[in-house]
């Protein structure tokens, strides 16, 4: 699947969670060829993972690597803050934000 992240391409791609390139993660933004890895199962070894789980995971590390693109095409991947800490910050707020626009009519 690709999506448009500020007008570039980036590419969603599901992998093996021995994949290199998720270098220990659970999802890699590549700022430079403009594709995002995510593992295909998420708690493969927990036997108390419901499906719930495993797909609310994958929702948000999939909007946590989408946040690393956006920063990226606005330049802030150089910028001196601590940036996984704010991209975890707006990922685990961004539904309720969004829910906050609606009801403001501001999108």
């Amino acid at each position: 699947m690709k999506i448009s992240i500020l007008g570039t391409d980036y590419e969603i791609i599901e992998c093996e969670k021995d994949d290199e390139r998720l270098e220990g993660n659970d999802g890699f933004c590549n700022y430079y060829s403009k594709y995002i890895l995510l593992h295909k199962e998420y708690f493969p070894d927990d036997k108390h993972a419901s499906g719930k789980d495993k797909e609310e995971r994958k929702k948000y590390v999939l909007k946590h690597e989408i946040i690393h693109a956006f920063w990226c095409e606005c330049g802030l991947h150089e910028a001196s803050i601590n940036e996984e800490w704010a991209v975890n910050v707006v990922a685990t707020q961004f539904e309720k934000m969004l829910a906050a626009f609606k009801e403001a009519g501001a999108v």
